[in-house]
């Protein structure tokens, strides 16, 4: 089983490796890791340096905003790996990511009320980012399947 540390830096690592498989382990430590970052990131920097209102829903925080493109590949392609671990195809990960990066985006832009349904469309990506992260709790597939070798059964 991977540790913390061997997690999040084999995710770098395979930032743009689209294909094969991820542990349990390897994700989940990864995802523990950029919750945290985001969370500092918000905390310290956009709110205590720059200030901004928490409660103004079109404040934009821009080292939660860089955060989230640098971690945009390493995050997709560990997901897309750990779907296929499960024996699924990983195409809706970058697809659900990515829609929810851009409406969120397009949200905190927007002053006024010129596209209702773009906030329910954020609310269905939400919701199917939390389908990910479930589907991201089930077991992955024991032995080689048609994305490779079980992670657990591979040296690293």
């Amino acid at each position: 089983m991977l540790g913390p540390i061997q997690a999040i830096t084999t995710c770098f690592a395979k930032s743009f490796q689209f294909s094969g498989r991820a542990s349990r382990a390897e994700f989940w430590w990864f995802t523990l890791f950029v919750n945290v970052v985001l969370l500092v990131a918000f905390g310290v920097f956009d709110v205590w340096l720059y200030g901004i209102d928490l409660y103004d829903e079109h404040s934009i925080a821009p080292a939660t905003e860089l955060l989230c493109v640098v971690m945009f590949f390493p995050a997709t392609a560990v997901t897309m790996r750990r779907l296929h671990d499960c024996g699924w195809q990983g195409w809706p990960a970058p697809v659900v990511i990515a829609g929810f990066y851009l409406t969120s985006y397009i949200t905190m832009l927007m002053k006024d009320e010129t596209w209702p349904w773009i906030s329910q469309l954020e609310t269905g990506l939400l919701t199917l980012n939390v389908v990910l992260l479930i589907a991201a709790l089930f077991p992955g597939k024991p032995g080689h399947n048609p994305y490779g070798p079980n992670p657990n059964e591979v040296p690293q």
